[in-house]
């Protein structure tokens, strides 16, 4: 039995080999080079509905056929990218190229947004193992909330935190494999982790807010077996990529920029810093 194991063991990491090889010899997948359209979806502002009671109902209060409770906060909506983001999982995995588009809510007045999954579109980045590339990957985030500390920075900008899971996704084999792995991050525009990652505070106008959030304080789990991911392959990646890490290794970078709907009629203009899409 243990013969056996070997056997499909190597046989596996073979395969992979193969892949990664193959890949790295023919035309690649041209790395995203800028954010994709925004979500069609993007939320309006929030607000409470005129006539609402002050003080706050502590009952369900029915206004126009939908029940409120308690205060109702007004939350702005808000446009960003990620222009050019990386996870680096030393020593041989690299996702160089993020490029994302999103939308959300901020709410007011303590200043605590939210991110919806289904508001963010990310353009398809590519793997590199070893500084070959691999097969081009699945990112993708789940609901991502943030915060924003009331304290200016030293620089006078404004410091977030954004908590939410990340997840990877690498399909082979003509996409009949999938083996993808889940990190639950926390990105902050400060310091992080054991490198002391440093990130840059929000600073600009309203319409071209820019910021930089880092993560340094994830560990990152073995690939795990599953239907669409055999143990023999799951048990490949996890060698080939150095799986699990613990916290400090991988770090995280996402360059945004912001764009808050203050008057809900904000088209940002594209620069240099800021390559807004059409």
């Amino acid at each position: 039995m243990r013969l056996a194991r070997t056997r499909l063991g190597a046989a596996a990491l073979l395969t992979t080999a193969g892949i990664v090889g193959l890949v790295s010899q023919t035309p690649a997948h041209a790395d995203a080079t800028a954010p994709p359209s925004f979500p069609t979806n993007c939320p309006p502002a929030q607000f409470p509905p005129p006539g609402y009671p002050n003080p706050p109902p502590t009952t369900p209060f029915l206004y126009n056929g939908k029940l409120y409770t308690g205060p109702v906060s007004y939350e702005i909506p808000f446009k960003a990218i990620i222009n050019g983001g990386e996870i680096d999982l030393p020593p041989n995995v690299k996702i160089p190229h993020l490029y994302a588009s999103l939308c959300g809510l901020i709410r007011l007045p303590d200043l605590s947004g939210t991110i919806q999954a289904d508001n963010i579109n990310i353009a398809t980045p590519n793997v590199y193992v070893a500084g070959l590339e691999a097969l081009p990957a699945t990112v993708a985030f789940g609901q991502l909330t943030s915060t924003i500390d009331l304290t200016p920075a030293a620089n006078g900008g404004l410091n977030i935190t954004i908590q939410g899971a990340t997840t990877e996704t690498v399909s082979t084999l003509s996409n009949t494999i999938t083996c993808g792995l889940t990190l639950n991050a926390l990105f902050t525009t400060k310091k992080d982790g054991p490198l002391h990652l440093q990130g840059a505070p929000v600073t600009g106008p309203t319409m071209q807010g820019q910021a930089e959030a880092v993560s340094n304080s994830f560990s990152v789990p073995p690939v795990q077996a599953s239907n669409s991911c055999p143990p023999s392959i799951a048990q490949t990646f996890n060698q080939l990529l150095g799986l699990p890490a613990p916290t400090g290794v991988g770090t995280f970078k996402t360059p945004f920029c912001f764009d808050f709907e203050l008057q809900g009629i904000n088209t940002p203009t594209p620069t240099a810093q800021c390559p807004w899409p059409s």
